[in-house]
């Protein structure tokens, strides 16, 4: 099992840490998915991940474990060196903990592993803070971030991970704000708020979006607290996810994808890729209702 593992092992995150034994043994059990043309991997290593939980009845001791359970799994998704295909294993592992239900613990609504307790939590808590703790909004920080970024956005396409509130909150600091109103000190800092706001978008989040802009539509509940996101200065539309502030991200893409954005090439390029994610997931919607 730990040859397994020795890849993730090597991730520049988890270099970074003196793993516990607890830690050890999770990421071991990750590691049993890493091994590609072995038939059901995912599913050996989400059932190493149950048996390794303690009985729910001890309470803490479960809260602890689960919890240690996601941030292995954040750490993993968050180094800068991570393959995508080491992504795509932990979201099939994911999707294989969801079957194995074993029921909730005192006091909490959620059930473990089905409704994937504390996930969204922990998430929150490592995307602000991808690189642990980190004094310096460092050039390594921000490729944690975009990695995280990357992986919250397949996880909310694979409808396993919710994260709209750091999603909506990323692309309002990308999109909705005005990058040349900042100090030019800041400049590096904007960049990295237009490709983590790109990156969100080009990976998985533009067709959960735009369902939801399609149900707020029916809806019509535009004041619903629970459903509502402060807007940027730039867009001044209903502060919900709707069709109005679609049109204003795509337009918005368009202006930081031009030369005269003064944006790096590479920040560009994210925009065009996050334009692309848009459009085609606004033609696949249109050819379902067609």
């Amino acid at each position: 099992m730990a040859d397994n593992a020795n890849g993730l092992a090597q991730l520049e995150l988890i270099r970074r840490r003196e793993l516990s034994e607890q830690e050890t043994d999770i990421l071991q059990a990750f590691g049993l998915a890493m091994r590609p043309r072995v038939p059901g991997a995912a599913a050996d290593a989400a059932g190493r991940l149950d048996a390794l939980c303690p009985p729910l009845k001890s309470d803490q001791e479960a809260r602890d474990y689960i919890w240690g359970v996601w941030e292995v799994l954040f750490y993993i998704a968050a180094s800068a060196d991570v393959p995508d295909q080491v992504h795509f294993s932990l979201l099939a592992v994911l999707q294989e903990l969801m079957q194995k239900t074993r029921g909730q613990l005192k006091g909490d609504e959620q059930r473990v592993w089905g409704d994937m307790y504390n996930i969204a939590t922990c998430f929150d808590v490592h995307y602000r803070d991808p690189g642990y703790e980190e004094a310096e909004r460092t050039e390594q920080f921000a490729q944690n971030w975009y990695k995280l970024a990357i992986f919250g956005a397949r996880a909310l396409a694979a409808r396993i991970l919710g994260p709209y509130n750091e999603l909506m909150l990323t692309i309002r600091f990308g999109l909705e704000e005005d990058l040349n109103a900042r100090p030019v000190a800041e400049m590096m800092q904007a960049e990295w708020s237009v490709k983590l706001a790109c990156a969100w978008l080009a990976y998985g989040s533009a067709m959960p979006l735009l369902r939801w802009a399609q149900e707020n539509l029916d809806d019509g509940n535009v004041e619903h607290k629970t459903n509502s996101f402060a807007p940027g200065p730039l867009y001044h539309g209903p502060a919900i996810v709707c069709f109005e502030r679609w049109q204003f991200w795509l337009y918005r893409l368009d202006e930081l994808a031009s030369q005269e954005s003064g944006l790096g090439q590479e920040t560009r390029q994210s925009a065009l890729d996050a334009t692309k994610a848009m459009e085609e997931a606004g033609e696949a919607l249109a050819s379902f209702w067609s």
